[in-house]
């Protein structure tokens, strides 16, 4: 399977390379931006519960795949803001527990990015927030469902590769709140993670 990911997001970007018409760097007001960025990490992170006794306990190490299509405009030059659609599957497993959980999340939400500078290679910053649904299956045991929001930042590096189509390199850290409808218990995660992602701006 992921293998196949990886096929795919890399067949996604040079197909729509090679039907996008590039022109001038278009970091310009008023010119859109359309991309995406994906992530596959392996990585311990802390992943905290909040118990019936209001004590945060527990910690997880995960695995997971995410992509997040997006659209934006540029309303001032180098400054964009937009829309994307969060999408990821993510397997974890908490210290000291047997059995692991598989989680399929979906989410839309807001970016804004800022370019620094004006060449063939741009670092940039970029923060955002989502609101997400989310469904668990633990193994043994009955699926749960529940949303979230997730505040996000990151920094990172843009290398254009023709005019007007990114390759971008970015470190990201996220906090991310959840309360399950079915048992009420809150679930927060601070996460730190690397991600590789193209734009398109013309």
């Amino acid at each position: 399977m992921t293998k196949k990911l990886r096929l795919f997001f890399v067949a996604a970007f040079f197909v729509i390379a090679a039907v996008c018409e590039s022109r001038a760097q278009s970091i310009d007001r008023g010119n859109m931006i359309i991309g995406g960025f994906s992530q596959m990490a392996g990585a311990y992170s802390q992943n905290l519960v909040k118990n019936e006794k209001g004590e945060w306990v527990t910690a997880s190490t995960s695995l997971g795949v995410n992509f997040s299509p997006r659209v934006g405009f540029f309303i001032v030059d180098n400054f964009a803001l937009g829309l994307d659609v969060p999408l990821a599957y993510i397997w974890a497993k908490a210290d000291g527990a047997e059995e692991s959980a598989n989680t399929f999340e979906y989410g839309l939400g807001g970016f804004v990015r800022y370019y620094f500078g004006y060449d063939r290679i741009m670092p940039f910053v970029e923060a955002g927030g989502h609101y997400n649904g989310m469904s668990i299956q633990e193994v043994g045991k009955d699926k749960m469902t529940s949303n979230s929001y997730d505040l996000k930042g990151m920094g990172g590096v843009a290398f254009f590769l023709t005019e007007g189509i990114s390759l971008d390199l970015a470190a990201t850290y996220m906090f991310k709140s959840a309360i399950p409808e079915e048992n009420e218990v809150e679930i927060s995660s601070h996460n730190y993670g690397l991600q590789v992602g193209f734009n398109i701006s013309f």
